[in-house]
């Protein structure tokens, strides 16, 4: 299983002027944008599992925890699509550096 940091972060813009903006970059947003990228050209079935994988991130607060299938998803859509930039780099990094975790089941009492 795998941990995404899914907390905002803010970088800095510069604006006409040459002033920094900060803007916060909403990473549940921008994940989402990705896996449904239409440059994936996903068929119906791909959008309905990643539709299920997009509700579980929207739901979480500060962190998600990922089966390996679902994480396997998001890589290889941050994997395809094209146009990132530096002001990715915190978002990629979170992606790709994924925290692989360990979780025991609970024994029933």
């Amino acid at each position: 299983m795998r941990k995404v940091n899914l907390e905002p972060y803010t970088i800095l813009i510069p604006d006409t002027s040459g002033k920094d903006t900060p803007i916060t970059v909403d990473v549940k947003d921008w994940i989402a944008n990705v896996i449904f990228h239409p440059d994936l050209k996903l068929n119906g079935r791909e959008v309905i599992q990643r539709g299920k994988l997009s509700e579980k991130i929207e739901k979480a607060d500060k962190e998600v925890i990922l089966e390996e299938v679902e994480y396997q998803k998001i890589k290889e859509a941050f994997d395809s699509v094209k146009g990132f930039s530096k002001m990715h780099i915190e978002l990629l990094e979170r992606v790709f550096g994924a925290q692989m975790i360990e979780v025991e089941e609970k024994k029933k009492k």
